[in-house]
Order: C-alpha cells, then structure tokens, then sequence
C-alpha cells in the first residue's frame, strides 16, 4: 500500500471515530447518523453520564454533548473486538421528508441553513407553502439539488446531513457493526441490552421523542412519480433498509442476540 493511499485509510478511520458518540461511562457507543435518530441517542448517552439536565430541555434544536471515540482514545480494533456499537439506519423516503422539514422550518445546524438559503435564493424554495401540492413542488426542488450534489466526488459523508448513509461503508465494514432500524428503535435497543443491568435501566425510560408540525405528513406530499426518483437516488440505502428489516424480522422470531443484524450479515445476504 502506497504512502498517499494508507494516509487516506488512516484519515477516514479517523474521521469515523469521530462519528461514533459514545457514553463516558457505560460502552453505549453508535455512529451518529444525521435524521436517523441521533439527537435521541446523545440524550440516552447524557443521561448514562449523569447530565439530566439537558434531557429536560424542550425543542428539537437541543445539543447534547457526547464523548466520541476518537476523544476517548477507542480504536477501530478497540471497538471491533467490544462488539457493541451500531448504527440505526431509516427508509430513505422518510429520511428524505425528514431532512426537507428541517430545510423549510430552518431548523438544524448550519450546514442545514446554508442549505436553505441555497434552496431559497437559488432554486426557489417556497418558504410560505402550505398545501401538498407546494410542499411537493418544494420536495422535487430539494430532490434535483440532491441529484446534482451527489454526483460530485468531493462529498464528505461526515459533515452533510443529506449524504447517503452507504458513504459510511468502509467504517461499518470494519467494526461488522450492528444495525437498528429507527422506526423500532425503542424495543430493539431493550432486546440487545437486555441482560446487560447497567445500559438496560436507560431504556425503560427514554427520552422523549420531538414532535414536528407546520407541513403535511410525508404520505399527503410525496407521490409516486417522486417516490420511485428517490429510490433510485438512495438505492444502496434503500436495498440496506430493506434486507436489513428482513434480518431484523428474523432475530425477533428467533429471540437470540445472535441473530441481531450485523453489516457482514448485510453484505453476505
């Protein structure tokens, strides 16, 4: 392996561990996946770290600091042999509506309002839409952005909300990591856990989870002519999704940890 390119293998180890938030104290470690739950995961860490105030607060704009992997000196070999962090993954559609909300409430981080302002300015994103039919409108303007960004070769997949979760390939591959699905997020995370006392007591009583208004549910906005453009956008996530419910269908019929969905089982299905 040459200089240039081990330098490019150490940068992206790097880079993932800085992704994945974990616990200080408990190993509660997973890769933090923009619209895939994250922000409700930190919440869980904090807690575990005694720091209940920041659960308290109200809003979904709420900033909890988490220790990453990276900071605590884990490493790739580290977290691969522990066996215990994963990631939670989501259907890409309603990733996909979720990240537009974001975008037209201008909520999120600043990357999210760059991205707003981009839409607005230059694309014409109606900020004042308020049927289905102009939050349709609005979704093909944030889906054809999508189409040309995506086609670019300088896109990092660890600062951009909108960057399809197969870019974190190489990082899961490595750590075989476990892989929940958002939408059961809750009863999955007491099936892993559940013989573990420490981490099991923190999801008896989790976080609760930010409710959203001001736009019409994704089922009222999205028809199938924009349906089937971003299956095709999200391929690789969708096929990720969709063999990763069927494992998941199965770990809950066999009732064994054993049987969780890890990547290598993604990869050989």
């Amino acid at each position: 392996m040459s200089s240039d390119s081990e330098s490019a293998r150490l940068t992206n180890a790097v880079s993932f561990l800085d992704r994945i938030c974990t616990s200080r104290i408990l190993p509660f470690r997973f890769v933090a996946v923009p619209k895939c739950g994250s922000t409700y995961l930190k919440g869980i860490a904090s807690r575990m770290d005694g720091d209940c105030s920041k659960h308290q607060q109200s809003g979904i704009n709420k900033e909890y600091k988490c220790a990453s992997a990276s900071e605590l000196g884990l490493s790739i070999a580290d977290l691969r042999s522990e066996a215990k962090t994963f990631v939670v993954i989501r259907d890409p559609i309603h990733r996909f509506y979720s990240m537009y909300r974001d975008i037209f409430q201008g909520l999120g981080d600043n990357n999210v309002r760059s991205l707003r302002n981009t839409l607005l300015l230059e694309f014409g994103l109606n900020i004042n839409a308020v049927s289905a039919e102009e939050h349709l409108a609005n979704c093909w303007i944030f889906c054809q952005w999508l189409v040309d960004n995506m086609a670019r070769k300088d896109v990092s997949p660890f600062d951009k909300v909108w960057v399809p979760i197969h870019t974190l390939s190489r990082g899961m591959w490595e750590l075989n990591i476990q892989i929940f699905l958002l939408d059961k997020l809750d009863e999955q995370l007491s099936f892993v856990f559940r013989n573990d006392e420490m981490l099991s007591k923190f999801f008896n009583d989790p976080v609760a989870r930010d409710g959203r208004g001001g736009s019409p549910g994704r089922k009222e906005v999205i028809d199938e002519k924009l349906d089937r453009q971003l299956r095709d956008l999200y391929f690789d996530d969708m096929m990720l999704f969709d063999v990763c419910a069927k494992l998941w269908r199965n770990a809950e019929s066999k009732k064994h940890l054993e049987s969780v969905p890890r990547f290598e089982d993604f990869l050989s299905s």
